[in-house]
């Protein structure tokens, strides 16, 4: 039999995994899984929920229920509270993730804002130099897999142009004739290529693209980009095929371009987020047991958008930028020489501390908690609201319990401040006041730190 989690260890409807909701075939739990995701509210955060099948050693346990839109009866502890679920979609309520202290990664510089699964997470963290590589293979697995992926990228390509039907894929596919090496080539029945996806992210254009792809097919060659990289990479492109002969450019709208060269071969170029929906819409109809692999690659290559390097604007260099991280640090110091004025605040036996992206000040805080006030561009960039935390724990070192943590900022939920899951710890985010001078900005960071603080305090 086959029961559903939340994470590993976490069952998703109980806390005793004896007496979870139980499903006969591994696809009745995964459509579960699928009706329970689209109940989630709202929908940009239905595929951050990551559900895991896990297979059970008993009988069967009669026929799977329906799906819960909100029907939850599971203990608190072992379902996210919607609130909770925005914060921190990955991380049930009570669940105590790895633990770090003070001389480890906390609060580490999140390389992978926004990721969600746990392949966005370890190709981040460990082949960072592959990333590109491993999207177009893992590509290239579903569609070899999965007829539902294939038709879903045949159909993509046929709203484009001339219908395909796509009975093969192969990845890295080198052509001796001309010696080009496309990521991904697409084959019908009768061996012939009908698309060409060459994938990028943050690589240029060779030399031989996209001309030896445009000579050695009469289909569609296609680009898939960030959205952010598709003007000036379909400008590089129009630029590139302008002497192949005449060309009829279609201006779509969206993020999708196209461009018919020479009467014979398409030219196109999307997004990987169109793309994939296009292909996740095909799956869901057809063949939903591999919906979780095209999820687990639409956040890889959510991951590889957010960490994109985009080109430098002229104003990003002579603006006050610089100067404001000055400020920022300015800021951390004066806040922590206020708190320390506090009987239940010091900093005894700790210091400043910083690495890549963040610097900050260590706090010993209220009831044995401790905490960290600091900058940090990571979670700026994630959330786009604001650069400065306080990073709450219970304890220092392996044995903290995020439950309590969360138990004791609970007043906090319902405010601007809600609590955030970062760097294996609850983070409040301080928002500084606009149009204010400093004095009133410090004034307005300093009452923000004393509501939490107190509310520690007060906590049991």
């Amino acid at each position: 039999a086959y029961t559903l989690e939340a994470l590993p260890g976490m069952p998703l409807l109980t806390g005793n995994p004896a007496e979870a909701t139980r499903w006969t075939t591994r696809g009745e739990a995964l459509e579960f899984a699928e009706h329970f995701r689209e109940c989630i509210e709202p929908e940009s955060l239905q595929p951050k929920l990551l559900l895991i099948v896990a297979e059970v050693d008993d009988d069967p346990a009669g026929e799977p229920p329906q799906p819960p839109c909100g029907s939850h009866d599971g203990p608190p502890a072992t379902r996210p509270h919607p609130d909770r679920l925005a914060a921190n979609p990955a991380t049930p309520a009570g669940h105590s993730p790895p633990a770090s202290g003070p001389d480890g990664a906390a609060p580490a510089a999140s390389a992978d804002p926004g990721a969600n699964t746990l392949l966005a997470h370890l190709i981040s963290r460990f082949a960072a130099d592959r990333q590109e590589v491993l999207v177009t293979e893992a590509l290239a697995h579903l569609c070899q897999h999965s007829p539902a992926v294939r038709q879903g990228l045949a159909s993509f390509a046929s709203g484009l142009g001339a219908p395909v039907d796509i009975a093969r894929v192969k990845a890295q596919h080198y052509d001796p004739d001309s010696g080009a090496r496309p990521d991904l080539v697409a084959f019908d029945a009768a061996g012939q290529p009908v698309v060409i996806i060459e994938a990028k992210f943050d690589a240029g254009l060779t030399d031989q693209q996209p001309h030896a792809y445009l000579a050695h097919t009469d289909g569609l060659v296609l680009v898939v980009c960030p959205a952010r990289r598709i003007e000036p990479l379909w400008g590089e492109l129009l630029r590139r095929t302008a002497m192949l002969g005449p060309r009829r450019v279609d201006h779509t709208t969206g993020p999708t371009r196209l461009a018919t060269i020479d009467g014979h071969a398409d030219l196109a170029i999307t997004s990987w987020r169109v793309l994939l929906e296009a292909i996740r819409h095909s799956v869901t109809a057809t063949e939903p047991g591999f919906l979780g692999d095209v999820d687990q690659l639409r956040s890889l290559s959510g991951v590889l958008e957010s960490n994109l390097f985009l080109p430098l604007r002229s104003e990003e260099l002579t603006d006050d930028t610089g100067t404001r991280i000055l400020q920022f640090s300015a800021l951390i110091d004066d806040l922590t020489t206020r708190l320390r004025r506090r009987d239940d605040v010091n900093t005894d036996r700790l210091s400043a501390t910083s690495s890549k992206g963040w610097f900050g000040q260590y706090l010993n805080l209220p009831r044995g908690f401790v905490g960290l006030l600091h900058f940090s561009a990571a979670k700026w960039s994630e959330t786009a609201t604001t650069p400065l935390w306080l990073w709450v724990r219970d304890q220092w070192g392996n044995t903290h319990d995020p439950a309590r943590v969360e138990h004791a900022l609970a007043p906090l939920w319902a405010t601007p401040n809600q609590p955030h899951w970062h760097d294996d710890a609850w983070n409040v985010p301080l928002h500084p006041p606009l149009g204010r001078d400093r004095d009133d900005v410090l004034n307005d960071l300093e009452a923000q730190l004393h509501t939490t603080l107190d509310i520690i305090a007060a906590s049991r």
